[in-house]
């Protein structure tokens, strides 16, 4: 999908994978969310990277900044922000509905073991407390 036709994207919750120009074929990052539409409209579009993670990797990421962004500053400086949001705006989105927030949070690890997207991080069954 387009992130230019968020406000018709599912109000449900689902996994996205995000596909920027230069992940070749590895998705940049992959994440879930309660409401596909909310998460990004209010969080990965909003130019704050305080509500969304994959606003706070892309600042290095893109060499737009030496050092991630760390809570609780409210965001990068507004010209980092703005090409972060320029980004994020020329990426393709895959969208998977889900029928419950438990149903992502399983997609989203199975997602991210099969994809090993550029941005995530694998965390191991102890360091998420699942012992």
């Amino acid at each position: 999908m387009d992130v230019s036709s968020v406000k018709e994207w599912p109000d449900t919750p689902g996994v996205y994978v995000v596909w920027g120009e230069d992940s070749g074929s590895r998705p940049t990052y992959v994440g879930m969310a309660n409401s596909l539409r909310r998460r990004w409209s209010r969080d990965h579009l909003s130019g704050q990277s305080n509500r969304s993670a994959l606003r706070r990797t892309l600042g290095t990421h893109l060499s737009l900044t030496s050092q991630k962004l760390r809570k609780p500053k409210p965001a990068y400086p507004r010209d980092v922000e703005k090409e972060i949001t320029k980004f994020l705006n020329g990426c393709q989105i895959d969208l998977h509905v889900t029928v419950s927030a438990e149903e992502a949070a399983e997609l989203e690890r199975v997602l991210i073991a099969s994809l090993n997207p550029l941005l995530n991080v694998q965390r191991s069954k102890t360091q998420k407390g699942d012992n």
